[in-house]
């Protein structure tokens, strides 16, 4: 997990990607400091998205698909995606770094979304 971050939109490239460098300057001040990204797993079913430590089980975030408003590649990285969850006037883009490629995972919530939606 790279981390977490208001926004002010429900979508934008642009707004995605300045949060998401953001958060991986904040993600490389705590590594220098000696903490390290939480790992977690991420669930995707037709209920939504869970984020679960990957030690504990615990679940940390769990967002509905209809909470779900955008969804974005790391331009700068193919490991790293994020999406953005809220309701009106709240927003949070949540930012992630995946073991491999990150586009495998974003194709399948795309699909997902096309099964909800369509």
């Amino acid at each position: 997990m790279i981390g977490v971050d208001d926004v002010p939109e429900a979508r934008g490239d642009k707004m995605s990607q300045d949060s998401m460098m953001k958060l991986k300057g904040m993600a490389v001040a705590a590594r220098s400091q000696g903490q390290h990204k939480q790992k977690v797993w991420v669930n995707i079913s037709l209920a939504g998205i869970k984020i679960m430590d990957e030690k504990t089980g615990v679940i940390e975030h769990e967002h509905p698909v209809n909470k779900i408003s955008f969804i974005a590649r790391d331009v700068t990285d193919n490991r790293a995606f994020g999406y953005v969850c809220g309701g009106e006037g709240q927003h949070q883009f949540f930012a992630i770094k995946t073991s491999q490629q990150a586009e495998p995972l974003v194709v399948d919530l795309k699909d997902l979304f096309q099964v909800i939606y369509n």
